[in-house]
């Protein structure tokens, strides 16, 4: 746990009373992956997201721990403030929060005041801590955690005759030697008062012990600077920045050594801005803390220039306009700024930066509201540098200023008045093409602008520009041609990556190889130019030379440099697509690409952090693509420990945290999906996938209204959501309610009639229709879904299906289907076969699962044409792919009902066993639901009822419309003479399959229960639907009719 950890708390406290708040999220994130989903790590990550000002993501986590009993009261702390600071605060949520806080706080246990404790000090409200310890120490007086939180609540009160207390807490609570906290706070007490030996005492304690512990170099630092020992304090800030180059306390020390010892100018203005750039990269979204930094110079160096003009940007990007103005004012009275002047000032005053403070007042001006004072500062600008370079980019500005009041027209007006003479003629004529582009969307003046470039200034450079205007607005073929006339005249301007980029956005995929491997020919270490190739080739299927390509640019020497190995990286992540794509085993790539990254992410940490998270997002996609490979060979448990793995690296990544949360699903671990749909559902309120998910699971956790509410929210929201859909009509179907799916129809009709043309809509007309057992018109709207990329593989495998068993019979049942299965001829069931062959054909596999698929579809094709040889090369097709432990259920089934063909009932029947002895799942509840009907079928003829019905109950229970169930629970209770309960099974099945043999059947038990009138209703509905049934109408109908007479 985080809290044993001697080191990382403290740190992390420390940063946030510095309001370092990015340095505290960075460290907890790393300390995430030490100690996986601390609770007190995420809440103080998430706090520092908070103070940082992300109050959106933070809330969410925040809320998922207000339920730890350690974490409860400071997370609604946490809450409260949050709420407080939103631009329209509810006040309702804040009430409430309050009441949940003063409710908790009565029964809170230690640890929970300790932490609200410490939250209230960071917040500075130093009288709410003092009574959460006040009741922490009531539970337990020697708590030392307690003592040395009370000893820093002390220490900064605002009453300074209660703080030479401070120390008698720490004291008491400082029992271990490594207790940082307490012994930090011992240095700050000393430091008050000025007793500079013990502190350093205390310091050289801890840097003993701990020292990797920056923060106690840094005291150390800040004494000898309160001692002014320049040299100690600079040898202190060096060894800090040895291990973090952008240590912030450390560049803002050295940068005041530099103003009152050296009084260097140049060196005042060049550590400045490396203190800057630390600020603007390790604390980017923290401008208060900007300001707060730099005005600690400010006071040595508030006359000086420069520094007052980083102060007018950092006021500008916290959003402090006005003080922004007033200091940029300020800036323009200085000595030096009008002209040179005598002093020193006027020599460090350059013509760029004099432009920037007249750039910098417009835009603030501009922001502030003040548009005609905007525009007279820009006006002044004009005639202080009239004739200079620094003209053009004025003349920019006030187009600039014309298109921020919408003024397209004056912005045109004046960049026309640039002449070709003029320097910045190319410069006002891109600005013109990207406003008749950007505000008029005239794609023809846009390039009229390049081509009067052209005219005007020609040459090599302009004609280039003129091809990438044409490639901007998608005209590739024309942008190919002046590519390739360019290099004709100027051979020395290589665009062949150009050339090639036009000629596969133009379609002419073969010219683009070939410009592709002339480039590499010249210059084979190109690895840009190598993965561009590669990806053409594979999207052209050229997978050996694609690998060919990737294997020759990873071909060389080991290499530490940085780029070489992140461009190694995703030449590996190519070579992984191509391996996939050529159904060939990745493993190897995969496990070489996630060391190399590591190595890139460790290099990056210290000479590139601007990368750092981009770097970790792609360390985690890696750890995906290793879990998705394990996922593909069914290795589960393999590939959890790497999608876990990914989490580490990014533990709020949604991708992830589904791909995971399917696994799960796939493993039935039903609690740890519903856990991590939630979380997901928290991050992003309305993500489909996840709602969609989770929906599935509470069905599978016997939740089926919950499901089938989240569905029809999902519906609502968007109503051509065709995946959400088809899982919707699943469950819909599963719990007997599949009538209300025609309501599902008509709402996406209702919100888009174009979506009747949409392939996903087809597919799911058509499995509602072949659900609801009108086959004709299901195989119409599944054909017109057959040919679609996304829908036609799922299309095609139901409409082979529907082919081999159009009524829905138990294939080798005997009970029930055998007089339908006579009445098919002969030719009847080859046009049929014929038909499910012809469309396998078209059933192109592109992965492995979908081989399996076809060759499982293919083997049913033997299976149901009943001929011995077929059935015999089936049966023992199977049987390898049993072997291999693919796509077992629906294995099972076949193997089972190709023995029933070759009359060999013992085997087909140990098979079935198998099959229903595997938990009932998502994905093979159809195969299951068969298996148990013809295990069923065969216990029903040996006289086993019992076994039956159990069977029989399992299919009921997980399908509500099964209706061949219901029938053979009929055709029992028949047998048993029990005509009125066998009428209620065939009344159900009936109901959810209106075959004319149900129908007949369910009228002959009303007969038989001397039930006349339902018997005549039930036939004159058969009769209805299927006017070619005439058997009913002499056998039942005519009997029950002359009953009713008599």
């Amino acid at each position: 746990m985080s809290e044993e950890d001697k080191t990382c708390l403290p740190l992390i406290i420390y940063y946030m009373r510095e309001r370092y708040y990015r340095h505290a999220i960075n460290t907890a994130a790393r300390s995430l992956k030490v100690y996986n989903n601390d609770p007190v790590l995420r809440f103080f990550k998430a706090f520092a997201t908070l103070m940082e000002g992300h109050s959106q993501e933070a809330l969410q986590e925040l809320i998922l721990l207000k339920d730890h009993p350690h974490l409860s009261l400071c997370s609604t702390v946490a809450l409260i403030y949050a709420h407080k600071h939103c631009e329209t605060v509810d006040e309702d949520a804040v009430n409430e929060l309050n009441s949940e806080l003063k409710r908790s706080g009565s029964t809170a246990g230690e640890r929970a005041l300790y932490y609200a404790a410490l939250i209230y000090w960071i917040l500075q409200m130093n009288l709410k801590a003092k009574t959460c310890i006040k009741k922490m120490l009531k539970i337990s007086e020697t708590s030392p955690e307690g003592l040395i939180m009370k000893g820093w609540i002390v220490l900064t009160s605002d009453l300074e005759e209660n703080r030479p207390q401070a120390i008698q807490y720490f004291n008491s609570g400082v029992r271990d030697p490594g207790n940082l906290f307490g012994l930090m706070g011992k240095i700050e007490f000393f430091m008050l008062k000025q007793n500079e030996s013990s502190a350093l005492d205390i310091i050289h304690q801890i840097l003993l012990i701990y020292p990797d512990f920056t923060p106690a170099l840094l005291m150390k630092m800040k004494i000898f600077m309160a001692l002014q020992d320049y040299e100690q304090t600079e040898d202190i800030a060096h060894r800090v920045l040895e291990r973090d180059a952008q240590d912030l306390k450390a560049l803002q020390m050295l940068t005041v050594i530099a103003v009152v010892k050296d009084g260097d100018t140049e060196l005042v203005k060049q550590r400045l801005q490396a203190l800057v750039s630390a600020l603007e990269l390790r604390e980017p979204c923290n401008p208060s803390l900007h300001v707060e930094i730099t005005a600690v110079i400010s006071r040595l160096i508030r006359d000086q220039f420069q520094f007052n003009l980083i102060k007018a940007q950092a006021l500008l990007r916290s959003g402090d306009v006005k003080s922004a103005i007033q200091c940029l004012n300020l800036i323009m009275k200085m000595p030096g700024f009008q002209g040179p002047s005598e002093g020193p000032q006027s020599s460090i005053i350059s013509s760029s930066e004099r432009l920037c403070v007249f750039l910098q007042l417009s835009e603030a001006l501009r922001l502030n509201g003040d548009q005609h004072e905007a525009a007279k500062v820009l006006e002044d600008a004009v005639v202080f540098f009239r004739g200079t370079p620094e003209e053009t980019q004025l003349t920019l500005a006030h187009v600039d200023l014309a298109l921020t009041r919408d003024d397209v027209d004056a912005a045109v007006l004046i960049l026309q008045n640039i002449l070709p003479t003029e320097s910045s003629y190319i410069q006002a004529r891109e600005k013109m093409a990207h406003i008749y582009l950007e505000r008029r969307n005239d794609k023809k003046l846009f390039i009229a602008c390049y081509k009067e470039i052209t005219e005007q200034l020609p040459g090599a450079h302009t004609s280039i520009l003129l091809a990438d205007a044409f490639m901007k607005i998608h005209q590739p073929e024309e942008a190919a041609r002046i590519y390739q006339e360019v290099e004709t005249i100027a051979p020395k301007c290589t665009l062949t990556k150009k050339i090639g980029h036009a000629l596969v956005k133009a379609h002419e995929y073969d010219k683009a190889v070939c410009y592709y491997e002339t480039a590499l020919k010249r210059d084979s270490l190109d690895c840009v130019l190598s993965l561009e190739l590669s990806e053409l080739l594979l999207k052209l299927k050229r997978f050996n030379r694609a690998q060919q390509v990737l294997e020759q640019a990873l071909d060389h020497q080991p290499t530490c440099a940085l780029a070489a190995m992140m461009n190694d990286v995703k030449a590996l992540r190519v070579l992984v697509k191509v391996l996939r794509a050529r159904d060939e085993s990745a493993l190897d790539v995969i496990q070489k690409m996630h060391d190399l990254q590591l190595r890139v992410i460790i290099r990056a940490s210290s000479e590139h952090q601007a990368d750092l998270e981009e770097q970790k997002k792609l360390l985690s996609s890696i750890c995906c693509d290793w879990a998705q490979e394990f996922h593909l060979r069914h290795e589960l448990e393999k590939a959890k420990r790497h999608y876990t793995d990914a989490l580490n690296h990014r533990p709020d990544d949604q991708q992830v945290l589904l791909h995971l949360a399917a696994l799960y699903y796939e493993q039935q671990k039903l609690d740890y999906c519903e856990e991590l749909c939630v979380k997901i559902l928290q991050l992003q309120q309305e993500h489909t996938a996840a709602a969609m998910l989770l929906a599935d699971t509470l069905y599978w956790k016997n939740q089926k209204e919950e499901a089938v509410k989240i569905y029809t929210s999902i519906m609502k929201r968007n109503p051509d959501n065709f995946h959400a859909m088809a899982k919707f009509l699943q469950i819909l179907r599963r719990m007997g309610k599949l009538e209300d799916a025609v309501s599902v129809f008509n709402a996406c009709e209702k919100f888009n009639p174009l979506t009747l043309r949409e392939a996903g809509y087809q597919y799911c007309k058509g499995l509602y229709l072949w659900h609801s057992h009108q086959t004709s018109s299901s195989l119409t709207h599944l054909n017109k879904a057959r040919g679609d990329a996304d829908w036609g593989k799922l299309a095609l495998e139901m409409m082979i299906h529907i082919c081999l068993n159009p009524d829905k019979i138990i294939f080798g049942g005997e009970i029930l289907d055998k007089g339908l299965r006579e009445n098919i001829s002969e030719s009847e069931n080859e046009m049929r076969m014929n038909t499910a062959h012809n469309l396998l054909k078209m059933f192109h596999p592109r992965c492995r699962s979908e081989q399996d698929k076809a060759a499982l579809l293919l083997n049913e094709c033997r299976i149901y044409s009943r001929k011995h040889t077929q059935v015999e090369t089936a049966v023992l097709e199977l049987a390898d792919t049993l072997a291999n432990n693919v796509m077992l259920e629906e294995c099972l089934l076949l193997m089972a009902e190709g023995f029933v063909q070759l009359k060999q009932i013992p085997r087909a029947r140990n098979f079935l066993k198998r099959l229903t002895r595997m938990n009932w799942s998502d994905t093979n509840a159809d195969y299951m639901e068969k298996g148990c009907l013809l295990l069923a079928d065969m216990y029903i003829k040996m006289g086993k009822y019992t076994e039956g019905r159990t069977l029989l109950h399992r299919c009921t229970q997980h399908n509500k419309s099964c209706s061949k169930a219901y029938e053979y629970e009929g055709f029992m209770l028949e047998n048993e003479q029990r005509y009125r309960d066998a009428a209620l099974q065939y009344e159900l099945a009936w109901r959810h399959s209106r075959q004319p043999a149900v129908g007949y059947r369910l009228a002959l038990n009303y007969l038989k229960s001397q039930n006349y009138t339902l018997a005549v209703d039930v036939c004159r509905q058969v009769l209805q639907q299927h006017p070619d049934y005439p058997q009913i109408n002499t056998e039942i109908l005519t009997r029950a009719r002359l009953s009713l007479r008599l």
